[in-house]
């Protein structure tokens, strides 16, 4: 197409620049909310970013915390720091930390049997998914739909009612000619956004 601004790709960046002001939260140190572990509260707070991780992966081998979200949710946020820091050398040795805060965040909500707890850490969610989102939108610049595909399906395990995120999810595989795959998410994702939708006192999503 030589020059010609691609139209497919314009609507990606657009639809996602939208979401990811949605997502926009204080970037304040997060942290989370009404935990079990205060030791890892002060821990945090003190900026020791790295010993919270190493204590949180020490839990989750531990059998009497492995079933528990928490240490899973302090990993994710602590691989979120650790992804924004301006350190060259933790930049360097966690070149994955984006990557890793998906896939603990994911966790942590598979965990979380009755959601009550993903609840109340819901700012970091967004936080996450803000984040997420910048990557995605990156990544489809590069034209890299493969690495982009991969971040909105770690996005719909971290937030299972966004039907938006499945919806671009669908639309990415269409790009990598992933027929079937991309029909049943764009048409789950349809059924959900056409419920939301008929629903007068509905509020979407900013």
């Amino acid at each position: 197409m030589g020059n010609q601004r691609n139209p497919y790709l314009f609507f990606l960046h657009a639809s996602i620049v939208l979401m990811t002001f949605a997502c926009l939260v204080l970037t304040a140190q997060a942290q989370v909310v009404n935990p079990e572990h205060d030791n890892l509260v002060d821990k945090f707070e003190a900026g020791k970013i790295e010993s919270v991780l190493m204590k949180a992966e020490k839990l989750m081998d531990n059998n009497k915390y492995k079933k528990s979200p928490e240490p899973y949710l302090w990993a994710s946020i602590c691989y979120l720091e650790l992804h924004r820091s301006e350190d060259p050398k933790i930049q360097a040795y966690y070149k994955n930390a984006l990557k890793d805060a998906q896939k603990y965040a994911a966790k942590a909500v598979s965990k979380d049997k009755e959601g009550n707890f993903i609840r109340e850490n819901w700012e970091f969610i967004e936080d996450l998914k803000k984040e997420s989102l910048m990557l995605a939108n990156e990544q489809l610049g590069e034209e890299d739909y493969r690495k982009a595909n991969y971040t909105f399906k770690q996005l719909t395990k971290i937030d299972t009612s966004d039907d938006n995120v499945l919806f671009l999810k669908g639309i990415m595989e269409l790009r990598l000619n992933n027929g079937y795959e991309a029909s049943r998410n764009i048409s789950k994702s349809m059924i959900g956004l056409n419920l939301k939708y008929r629903d007068l006192d509905y509020q979407p999503d900013r």
